[in-house]
Parts: C-alpha cells; structure tokens; sequence
C-alpha cells in the first residue's frame, strides 16, 4: 500500500461508519405515564405493593395510591380524577366499570381486650348493633353495658355489615359513626363494653377480635368463603381503560 493511500482509507471507513449510523433506526425512550388508584384501606398494602413492583420493572410508569370510602372511591374514577379503584361493595355507580376480582377480605368484629366474650352469632351481631341487647349480660360471659361503634355510609364495609347483618333492622340510634377504620378501632380499644367492626385485614393487637358462629376472620377462613362475613375485593377501572393500566391489573391479579 502506498503511503498516500492510508490518510484517503481511514477518511472512506470514517464516512462509512457515520452513514451506517445515520441510516439506523432511532428508539425513543418511553414517554413517562401516571396512573393514579384509589384503594379502600383494606386494600392499601395490595395495591401499594403492585405500584411498587410494577413502578419499578416500568420506570417509566408512576403509579400514586390514595385511600378513600368506597363511594368516593367509584365517584373519584367516574369524574376523571382516578384511573382505577379498590372497592369493598359494588355500590351503585360501580356497573359503569369492569369489575375485577382480586382477593377476598371480611369484617371482623372487634371489642375491647378485656371483654370476656370470646364469640357471638349473626343474630346477637344483630340485636347488639340495632340496641335490642344493649348489656354484655345477655350474652355468655359477658357482664357491662354495650357501646356500639359504626363506620359512615359511604363505607363499604358499612354496606356489606348492613346487608349481612341488619337486614330491615336500624342501627341503635345511641351508635358512635367514624368516617375511616383507624378511629373505629382506636375508639374501641379504648372503651371498656365498646364493639364495632373493621376490615379484618386492618385488626391489630389493640382490640380482640371476636369468633362469629364460632368462626374467626383468618387468612384461610376468608380465602374459602368459610367466614360468614368475608367478601370480595373488586378493582374497577374502565372500559377505555390505557394498556399501562392494563398491563397493571394483568400483573396485579397474575393474569
């Protein structure tokens, strides 16, 4: 090779590489997507956990979780200002949405700790919640006066109790309401006599937790429907529903 020719070589293969170059197809990177549920709080740690998990195999997708009452919840994706949500009750409203199925969940009834009344039945759930017994006496065991406790009416829980438990009955008028689970609890793990009712993924130490029909609220109970008051968890989202948030629900369920 000629000493000349090497300056014109290295000049050839240079235009070479940058014409392969501009000739290959530019990939552009995900454009960034928000997707924003609303969870009952039954629902919070599920649906936190699969933001978590999905967020992080998709960078690009955020995916923020607000807890809410199932009513709001359904208001919340029907005006725009929710992609998806995790209800506790199909209230009305719900219809208007796919309706997803996703794991199951039940009331739990909850006393004070130092209540000695270990269970009770549907019908002594009944006339507890409606005043009819209004002292522990008339249940084995237990001595004092009752203090009923009850989540608002846009709970689903709420829903789901009244429908199980109440029938045409009314609440007891000398009922304590709370607008979310936490102050329920909080209530009723201060009240000596106090009973209430809250998700039973949300019970904790600070309340005993009654057996109805001589059944507890366990994982195993509520997973085969054995429980008298377990129910499903739906996620909601709608029809035209983008395929981040599909591909979401797909791996939220494991379908």
């Amino acid at each position: 090779m000629r000493p000349d020719t090497k300056p014109f070589l290295i000049l050839h293969f240079a235009f070479f590489i940058a014409l392969l170059s501009a000739c290959a197809p530019t990939v552009e990177p995900p454009q960034p997507v928000s997707l924003r549920v609303t969870t009952v709080s039954a629902g919070a740690k599920i649906v936190s956990a699969a933001a978590d998990s999905f967020s992080a195999e998709h960078p690009n997708v955020t995916v923020s979780v607000t807890e809410l009452p199932t009513v709001r919840a359904i208001e919340a994706v029907w005006n725009g200002d929710a992609d998806a949500a995790m209800v506790s009750a199909l209230l009305p409203g719900a219809e208007r949405f796919e309706q997803i199925p996703v794991t199951r969940d039940g009331i739990a009834i909850i006393t004070h700790p130092d209540n000695p009344v270990d269970g009770v039945t549907l019908l002594e759930l009944q006339k507890l919640f409606s005043g009819e017994i209004y002292r522990w006496d008339d249940i084995p065991h237990g001595a004092g006066e009752v203090s009923v406790a009850v989540r608002e009416r846009d709970s689903g829980t709420r829903t789901v109790f009244d429908g199980r438990i109440m029938e045409d009955r009314r609440i007891t008028p000398t009922a304590r309401v709370f607008p979310d689970a936490a102050s329920l609890r909080a209530f009723v793990a201060q009240t000596p006599g106090a009973v209430g009712y809250i998700s039973a993924a949300l019970a904790d130490d600070s309340v005993k937790v009654l057996a109805v029909e001589d059944i507890f609220p366990a994982p195993e109970n509520l997973a085969d429907g054995a429980y008298p008051l377990s129910y499903p968890l739906y996620l909601l989202i709608p029809a035209e529903a983008s395929p981040e948030l599909r591909a979401w629900v797909r791996a939220m369920v494991g379908g």
